[in-house]
């Protein structure tokens, strides 16, 4: 398997890190240069490379095995701790939002009504058949 360059060895790690599992960040903090719409497509492109993809695997056990990563019970618990501090209303917000989600506290229902007038034509038919 090829080696990894400079900027792909820093994308796993900030993927992995400071990004937060958000590829784009996670290129635009390796280095990369573009606009978002070309950050998505490099961090898209990068995630589909399989170095890079077995690379984002070992970081993500090593820093599992040092106790770095947090369990999805972690991750719920923060954000109940957000929705319910002292920080700012976008934040709490957010963190609602997440927790209702996650909860399946709501499901989009999209409820059409609408009439429909057809007439059927019917060609060489008789009213005898």
């Amino acid at each position: 398997m090829p080696q990894l360059t400079l900027k792909q060895s820093k994308f796993c790690e900030a993927y992995i890190g400071k990004a937060a599992g958000n590829a784009t960040e996670a290129a635009r903090i390796a280095g990369y240069k573009g606009t978002p719409e070309s950050l998505r497509v490099i961090a898209s492109e990068n995630l589909a490379k399989p170095n890079i993809a077995q690379e984002i695997e070992r970081l993500t056990a090593e820093a599992s095995s040092r106790g770095e990563l947090g369990t999805a019970q972690d991750v719920l618990e923060r954000i109940w701790k957000i929705a319910n501090g002292a920080g700012e209303d976008r934040d709490r917000l957010k963190a609602l939002e997440l927790l209702g989600k996650f909860y399946r506290l709501w499901n989009p229902v999209i409820e059409i009504d609408f009439d429909i007038e057809y007439e059927i034509e019917m060609d060489g038919a008789s009213d005898d058949e």
